[in-house]
């Protein structure tokens, strides 16, 4: 299990103690922990854990005065003290000697318990508020600022707070400023309410949606008027979510405007430019380490040279200098030959390293992303797998379609030998996989081509005339005296800039994929001699070869973490980006990436299959969870209702500002949210909400 980033996973739930102790022991393993409200005190935390299968341990967290959290009594005397719980948490589950029991041993915590909201009504809480896209986790208010400071007035976002129990924040960007506002949960009754309001709210999304009509106002002598008006949408969801999180991002985001624009398409509208950004802040963080030229992690020098412009397929895709592979010279080689050491191939790495502190990488396998060979780069090729010692390589691209793809850099035929300057290539076993298709892909399959079908387009076909999706075939490599094995695959269907109709057959390409990967770990030469990464590449070695490395990836931590696994399409591919310019070409191939990690998540979830059909909060009211409500039609007329006035319009931020609010659309049925006998709010409340 690798080093857990907190900010992202769920690990708080409403309970008392003797319900925590319950959840671990039904669904924990040792290790496993939640945290929870303390019984003697609501407004601290405490920890339960699970040490064994009938020992469960809880810790009191204790806060002092400055909101500095530990967990022994007094602060003058604490050797660790934090600033928030996530804090507290990473901090003792890295360094678990500092955490002891009282007869001496140590007490690990491993990852917060993953309970299904399916079963449990408290879990089910949790995971509502979780499912909305303004939700950012446990992010801190340092990273909220940071988000919000280039954002326009009344951009928002919500995240839980990290000092007092079920209490979430409300960061939000006004006159220039980031204003944060505190939601308390009541412990016993789960509902919410903001400091000092008096109205209480069922859910959180009642509460926001509340808000977003009538501004709050800021006591003090700022005065400051609150609008929410524009959510700030983050991209990571808990793997048991993701099947909720890909029915709410594929809808319209408007549909009076566009039915075409979704929350998927918004994500992958993140142009190159803002990942040239990105790599600038990025690799400026380890220039100031190893204080080296930053245009050296920029940079595509030598793929643009001319003496290297043959080698590449094409002119505009080349790698990043910083990520390139460099062929190193052999002993007939002259060292002087320019251009020799240049390979169109870029190294792809998942690493847990500061840099993605924010984000947790299960996934232990390297890549390399390359070009389809052409005829004079075979030789390179080969170079390229023998020097990485890769025994993997995964084709998922024609020869030829409609042109030339990749040149041919394997023998025509089985046991014929096929010479590549030092290195020798065989072909031993070449087998034709078959894959039955079940009735549910079968008439998910229909669904599609009728969509495409529809629109106009002709579906791709999923098998070829053979009913055949992939290829397996066993190279022997051969230079001087030594012989390696290695595996290639190739996905004979997938359409070029395209993606194919439904993702079973290349979440089953990918299957083999890994069995051979751990086939070749299993030897006992890799004790010696590691097997190197795994090399993917299509034509231009950036869209499908990206698609099926990210995907892979991806796959890879929800089987090694398990549900709680939170999982971010955007981000990931904003990460393999910094390795490799335009991995994951088109929108239509980031689409497909939700598609086959929902389908993945689907069949592979225990819990889902206990109920048929599978419980969903998109049974409800599945808008609720896209755009705000007063988008929607109003019942019974063909007109939609009116927004919210602009941020132009605002009153003034002075003390009679506290006289307007925008106006309020009618024609909507909602839950009314509770509230005490008084709708006023004191005087002497920190904030309060602007009427009529």
């Amino acid at each position: 299990m690798p080093r857990l980033a907190l900010r992202q996973y769920n690990y708080y739930y409403r309970v008392n103690g003797e319900k925590a102790e319950q959840l671990l022991k039904d669904y924990g393993d040792n290790g496993d922990f939640l945290v929870r409200y303390s019984e003697s005190n609501p407004q601290n935390f405490s920890i339960s854990v699970r040490v064994s299968e009938n020992k469960i341990l809880h810790i009191k967290v204790m806060k002092f005065e400055n909101d500095m959290l530990s967990i022994f009594d007094d602060q003058r005397t604490t050797p660790n003290e934090f600033s928030s719980i996530t804090e507290l948490l990473e901090f003792y589950m890295e360094f678990p000697e500092k955490l002891r029991e009282k007869n001496g041993l140590f007490l690990e915590l491993k990852k917060p318990v993953h309970v299904p909201y399916q079963l449990e009504p408290l879990a089910e809480e949790q995971r509502r508020t979780q499912l909305y896209r303004w939700w950012h986790g446990n992010l801190p208010a340092s990273s909220a600022n940071k988000l919000l400071q280039n954002e326009k007035n009344g951009t928002y976002l919500l995240r839980a707070s990290q000092h007092i129990p079920g209490a979430m924040v409300i960061s939000a960007k006004t006159e220039g400023h980031v204003v944060h506002l505190t939601i308390y949960q009541d412990h016993l009754t789960g509902k919410y309410n903001i400091d000092g309001d008096r109205a209480k709210f069922n859910t959180a999304w009642i509460l926001i949606d509340s808000y977003s009509k009538n501004p709050i106002v800021e006591k003090g002598e700022a005065s400051r008027v609150l609008y929410l008006e524009e959510p700030l949408f983050n991209t990571f969801i808990e793997a048991d979510l993701f099947c909720d999180r890909f029915e709410i991002v594929r809808r319209p985001l408007n549909p009076r405007e566009s039915m075409e624009k979704t929350g998927i398409s918004e994500e992958f509208d993140v142009r190159e430019e803002e990942f040239v950004v990105f790599l600038k802040v990025v690799f400026f963080q380890r220039l100031s380490q190893e204080a080296l030229p930053a245009e050296q992690y920029l940079s595509k020098r030598e793929g643009r040279r001319p003496v290297n412009a043959d080698k590449n397929r094409y002119k505009n895709i080349v790698p990043f200098d910083h990520t390139r592979v460099i062929l190193q010279p052999g002993p007939n080689d002259k060292k002087e030959t320019p251009g020799s050491d240049y390979i169109n191939a870029s190294y792809v790495r998942f690493e847990n390293s500061q840099r993605t502190k924010n984000v947790t990488f299960a996934c232990e396998k390297s890549f390399i992303a390359t070009q389809g060979c052409l005829d004079s780069t075979i030789v390179d090729f080969w170079k390229m797998v023998w020097q990485e010692n890769s025994r993997v390589i995964v084709m998922p691209t024609m020869e030829n379609e409609r042109k030339e793809k990749c040149a041919r850099y394997w023998p025509t035929e089985v046991n014929k030998e096929m010479k590549n300057g030092e290195i020798t290539v065989t072909c031993t076993i070449e087998r034709k996989v078959q894959r039955l298709v079940t009735e549910e892909v079968k008439v998910e399959l229909e669904k599609e081509r009728a969509i495409r079908i529809g629109k106009g387009l002709v579906p791709e076909a999923e098998l070829n005339a053979e009913g055949v999706s992939h290829i397996l075939r066993t190279l022997l490599i051969k230079k001087g005296k030594e012989v390696r094995e290695v595996r290639q695959l190739q996905y004979l269907t997938w359409p070029d800039h395209g993606c194919p109709l439904h993702p079973y057959a290349v979440l089953n390409f990918l299957e083999d994929v890994d069995r051979e990967y751990d086939y070749f770990n299993a030897q006992p030469i890799t004790a010696t001699l590691p097997q190197g990464p795994i090399v993917v590449h299509c034509s231009a070695g950036i869209g499908r070869t990206g698609t099926v490395l990210v995907l892979d990836a991806l796959l890879t931590q929800v089987k090694k973490v398990g549900l709680l696994c939170p999982m971010d399409v955007f981000k990931m591919v904003k990460y393999v980006r910094t390795y490799r310019s335009g991995l994951v070409q088109t929108e239509q191939q980031y689409q497909f990436l939700y598609k086959a990690l929902a389908f993945y998540l689907k069949t592979h979830n225990p819990v889902r299959k206990l109920f048929f059909p599978a419980k969903s909060f998109m049974e409800g009211d599945a808008d609720a969870f896209d755009y705000p409500r007063r988008l929607r039609p109003i019942p019974g007329s063909s007109r939609p209702s009116s927004s919210r006035q602009t941020t132009a319009s605002r009153p003034a931020s002075s003390a009679s500002s506290r006289a307007h609010s925008r106006p309020r659309t009618s024609g909507h049925s909602e839950p009314t949210p509770e509230r005490s006998s008084s709708s006023t709010s004191s005087p002497s409340t920190l904030l309060k909400s602007a009427k009529k």
